[in-house]
């Protein structure tokens, strides 16, 4: 194989940095290396309902926590009880805010 060769399937082939930084920017905040195997299925569940709710709504859906990982006051959990499914407009406007502290505010 060219280098040329090499350069062009390199580039036909890249992620691009953004999409490769982000696949595994999830892990690397939690600081988790194993889950446990209900939570790893609920995720896995939640993964795919998203997907779903993508093709039939056309607009983009999350994994949220609803009490968040880090924030001044509490620390949520990455388990399975703590994670919903909602639209990714809503959970970038919710960033860290707990639920309820989110709907009190009246965002």
């Amino acid at each position: 194989m060219t280098r040329q060769e090499y350069f062009a399937k390199l580039k036909r082939e890249a992620i691009g940095r953004k999409a490769s930084s982000t696949k595994y920017a999830s892990k690397r905040r939690l600081r988790v290396d194993t889950l446990d195997p209900f939570t790893e299925f609920v995720m896995e569940e939640c993964s795919l309902l998203a997907q779903d709710r993508e093709e039939i709504t056309g607009m983009k859906w999350h994994i949220d926590h609803i009490v968040p990982l880090f924030h001044k006051d509490a620390c949520g959990l990455h388990v399975a009880a703590n994670l919903q499914v909602v639209p990714a407009w809503w959970n970038h406007k919710k960033r860290n805010f707990n639920m309820d502290e989110y709907i009190i505010a009246g965002y």
